[in-house]
């Protein structure tokens, strides 16, 4: 494979992995970052692209050795790579791809996704050394891998399970969002609700509508032909809206650091003096789920989204969606191996190890239900709460309590002995010591319910904040709405994660 290294602006052609050694280090700071670009093929136009980039550090040990993993730098991950932009020569198809600062060394690497022939990546780096490292000299090159799936994890043996971000959970990411970012037609931008984790802090956000108005970055008025571009991006206390300054072609304002870039809009002039944003203007960058999402397209295939998981001894990692064929009339198990590849089999485990995702039944036609297994990989504790549904809604069953410390509420699986009839549906509350767990449900409703007639017995729901469970809280259940008949019979599985 043909890579190469350039300062950002693509005219200086560095060394592999760029200059090499860090000097004069601050002690306990991060170092200021360095801007590259990193190319496939440059100079060409056509061809496929080179898939699942990883960027992984090597450091040069005492012995004049690069390796990868025994040298504090690496093992303690002093150094930080982020994804700034890319350069795409008219490739719609090129996946935009950026990222917070992301810690590498041993058992981590940085995901690029795909690029294309002529394409590149801009990729800033820097170093947090503690003090001991004041001045010195620090021999870093980073390498290129591609179609690489694993990366080996050190030390002990890792909880299985997905991993619900690009990068570990104690980095700057949204973690969940049930909806991306959309335009409604008015002159604002509305943010569904999501969780973002500020370096290793988590907290949920309820539904924002951030309004645009005609004045630019520099409260100057938009002109005739012209439009400013404003970056919408997650700060730990809310969303803070940036804006650039107005031009025919105006440039993207910088977000903010240590915060995540939710959006891009263009705002136009508009002769009234009002905005109006629509759904072209928004260039969309939440990150939602990457949790190997199946899709259904309506055939006997699924397919799976990029993600990552755990397994005993790597971390798995995707980038681009795969499809895996199903037998029709039959209910199969996908697997994830080892290896980072997927396999399909009638529900025994392939090999030993392997990860269990999807349950998926399909007739002659396409695949007619999935059963997501995801929540089920790694250590969980389930909760539940059963009863027939009451006369009107209200409380369902007995509340359930948490049993001990150390787990957030992951998820929430809503099932019925039947879907009951009629009109209406059947739409279950879950609270946590008499408190919402879904506060943004007059806008965005995302309770699970059960739809009277509806082939699907089970409903899923994500609680809109990631809820850090102390022992002895109460969850407990209540209809807020009923069908003409309601099912005969409600169950709620209360999902827990170990943190």
């Amino acid at each position: 494979m043909s890579f190469t290294w350039t300062s950002a602006d693509g005219v200086q052609e560095l060394a592999q992995g760029g200059p090499e050694p860090w000097t004069g280090l601050q002690a306990g700071a991060p170092s200021a970052p360095e801007a590259l670009a990193l190319w496939y093929r440059r100079g060409e136009s056509t061809g496929e692209p080179v898939r699942d980039l990883l960027l992984v550090a090597e450091v040069q040990d005492p012995q004049g050795r690069w390796v990868r993993s025994g040298v504090p730098a690496l093992d303690q991950q002093w150094i930080e790579l982020r994804v700034t932009d890319q350069i795409a020569d008219a490739r719609p198809e090129q996946r935009r791809l950026r990222s917070e600062w992301t810690p590498v060394g041993a058992g981590r690497a940085l995901r690029l996704a795909d690029v294309y022939p002529g394409d590149a990546r801009l990729i800033e780096r820097r170093l947090r050394a503690p003090s001991s490292q004041q001045g010195q000299h620090l021999p870093i090159r980073l390498v290129v891998l591609y179609d690489e799936h694993t990366i080996p994890l050190p030390g002990p043996p890792a909880r299985r399970g997905i991993v619900p971000v690009y990068g570990d959970a104690a980095q700057t990411a949204i973690v969940r969002s049930k909806l991306r970012v959309f335009a409604n037609g008015g002159a604002s931008l509305s943010i569904p609700p999501r969780i973002a984790v500020h370096q290793g802090t988590a907290r949920g956000f309820p539904w924002h509508d951030e309004p645009l108005d005609q004045a630019d970055g520099a409260a100057e008025p938009l002109a005739a032909g012209e439009h400013y571009l404003a970056l919408l991006s997650q700060a730990p206390g809310g969303v803070t809206l940036t804006k650039g300054l107005r031009a025919a072609t105006p440039a993207v304002p910088a977000w903010p650091d240590d915060e995540i870039p939710l959006a891009l809009v263009r705002v136009h002039h508009q002769p009234g003096g009002v905005s109006q944003v629509v759904e072209a203007d928004v260039d969309d960058w939440m990150l939602r789920e990457h949790l190997e999402a199946a899709w259904d397209t309506g055939e006997t295939t699924l397919h799976l989204d990029a993600g990552e998981a755990l397994g005993a001894e790597t971390r798995r990692v995707w980038s681009r969606r795969v499809p895996l064929p199903l037998a029709p009339e039959t209910t199969s198990t996908v697997w994830q191996l080892d290896s980072g590849l997927y396999d399909v089999t009638d529900g025994a485990p392939p090999t030993p190890g392997a990860l269990a995702l999807y349950r998926a039944t399909t007739d002659a036609l396409g695949v007619v239900d999935v059963v997501d297994l995801r929540p089920w990989a790694g250590e969980t504790l389930h909760l539940r709460i059963a009863a027939a549904p009451p006369g009107a809604p209200g409380p369902l069953g007995a509340p359930a309590v948490v049993p001990e410390a150390g787990y957030t509420l992951d998820r929430i699986v809503l099932a019925a002995a039947d879907s009951g009839a009629g009109a209406g549906e059947t739409v279950v509350e879950v609270d946590l010591d008499g408190v919402s767990l879904f506060p943004s449900a007059a806008s965005f409703d995302e309770r699970p319910r059960i739809t009277p007639g509806g082939a699907t017995l089970h409903r899923d729901a994500w609680p809109e904040g990631l809820l850090s469970l102390e022992p002895g809280q109460r969850l407990s259940a209540r209809t807020v709405a009923h069908a003409d008949t309601p099912p005969s019979h409600l169950e709620l599985v209360l999902i827990l994660r170990r943190r």
